[in-house]
């Protein structure tokens, strides 16, 4: 395929990936401790970050590496947890169209 061509691709599947982040919309964190214990879990992960908790319980104490990532960031945890998601994604898609376009 030529570069031309994969440019206008390129900025296609990042038009529709932006436009899809603004569809789906956000996680309500304020809800999150009557929701999902997972959630409840990585913020405590992500609130004790540089440290490593030891109040966390299997099986998510071994899941460390995107919450611990998130604690790092100098954002309030559910901006980094957005910011994490959405440039993990998007390096994922990136690298799928590139695997596409070379086999």
């Amino acid at each position: 395929m030529k570069t031309k061509e994969n440019g206008f691709y390129l900025f296609l599947i990042s038009a529709v990936f932006i436009l899809s982040i603004f569809i789906y919309g956000d996680i309500d964190f304020n809800r999150s401790r009557e929701g999902s214990i997972d959630l409840i879990k990585y913020r405590e992960i992500a609130q004790a970050s540089p440290q490593i908790s030891d109040l966390v319980e299997k099986p998510f104490a071994y899941r460390i590496l995107g919450p611990y990532i998130v604690g790092l960031l100098p954002f309030p945890d559910p901006v980094g947890f957005k910011i994490l998601t959405v440039l993990t994604a998007y390096i994922l898609i990136i690298l799928f169209f590139r695997f596409l376009v070379e086999n």
